[in-house]
């Protein structure tokens, strides 16, 4: 707790405060929100998202800025559940099969093997018990299918570009 003229402040209060900024919702549905899992994930990835978008385009402080905020919260929000860290070697590998499609391109094959392990490691990733709320197979999946599509795309934008780059001028004869 954080004492902030004679009252008492939960900093719990203020990731709350925060994620309801950063998305827009009231005061209510921000309480359910945070206790949900499903909305924890979602914020995650459109923070890496952001993050990604500043990568892409360095310099445009908003979205690295945003996405480093929705980041930290989601975070900070995960800790308050019970987590399997089972479910981090099948993130991982879904990383590097989107890579490896980029890089040695197999018609998708290894962009659906990363799918599969990114579905699988949302769903796993939250432990449950009887009475707490997992992520669910619905949002594993319409998280993973729009990541996977953009950040294997990405990539093979950014590899072929690393590819064709030409000769610097310097190379080049004057006559």
């Amino acid at each position: 707790m954080v004492t902030l003229t004679g009252g008492r402040f939960s900093m719990w209060l203020a990731l709350r405060i925060l994620i309801a900024l950063a998305v827009g919702l009231s005061a209510g549905q921000t309480l359910r929100a945070t206790v949900n899992p499903d909305f924890v994930v979602i914020v995650l990835v459109t923070g890496l998202l952001c993050v990604y978008v500043e990568f892409l385009r360095p310099g445009s402080v908003i979205p690295g800025a945003t996405g480093s905020v929705l980041i930290l919260l989601s975070a900070a929000a995960l800790t308050r559940f019970s987590l399997d860290w089972h479910a981090a070697p099948l993130l991982a590998a879904a990383l590097l099969a989107y890579l490896a499609e980029a890089r040695f391109p197999l018609m998708g094959t290894w962009a659906v093997l990363g799918a599969v392990c990114m579905t699988s490691g949302w769903m796993l990733l939250v432990r449950t018990t009887a009475g707490q709320a997992a992520i669910h197979t619905f949002t594993a999946i319409a998280i993973t299918l729009p990541f996977a599509a953009i950040a294997t795309w990405l990539l093979t934008i950014a590899l072929r570009a690393r590819r064709n780059k030409t000769l610097p001028a310097a190379h080049t004869t004057i006559s």
